[in-house]
């Protein structure tokens, strides 16, 4: 995976997407290529930009770990307070929830059919296949609260 950084005001009004997921252990590192240097991301964030790669090649993304500084706690507070912006401002927030497996299809197509009113929600109305994708690590992240109320429009 290789990508460029270029900086960009908000006030700017950039046309870009944020990344929403879960990092993931930080014991577990993959080695992407950042403006032409070798840099060290999670496993987790190395799939996602494995897998966007191929759905959108040539796109604008805005992503925590790239985007901030993580070296910097002075940075790190910065940008915190600048989530909402991020956010907001975003053409859509594409959510990470990590591989696809077996389950993923069919819970994606009942979550689809639930948002276009066309099924009811209910735990029990869930197949044991489509729970297994609400149990994923992504949902257990506070921010992704705000990460998803913000938007404008969400990819899964």
């Amino acid at each position: 995976v290789e990508c460029h950084i270029e900086h960009a005001a908000l006030c700017a009004q950039p046309t870009y997407k944020a990344l929403s997921y879960c990092w993931g252990d930080a014991n577990e590192t993959k080695e992407i290529i950042v403006n032409g240097c070798s840099t060290k991301v999670t496993a987790n964030l190395e799939a996602a930009l494995r897998r966007l790669r191929v759905r959108e090649p040539r796109t604008f993304l805005w992503i925590d770990a790239l985007c901030i500084n993580q070296a910097s706690v002075k940075e790190r507070d910065r940008q915190v307070l600048r989530m909402r912006d991020i956010y907001s401002k975003a053409e859509s927030i594409i959510a990470w929830i990590g591989e696809e497996d077996v389950s993923t299809a069919s819970a994606i197509a009942f979550l689809d059919s639930v948002a276009h009113g066309e099924e009811q929600v209910g735990w029990d109305m869930w197949s044991p296949c489509q729970q297994s994708i609400l149990r994923r690590p992504y949902w257990r992240r506070t921010w992704i609260v705000q990460e998803l109320c913000l938007a404008k429009d969400v990819q899964i």
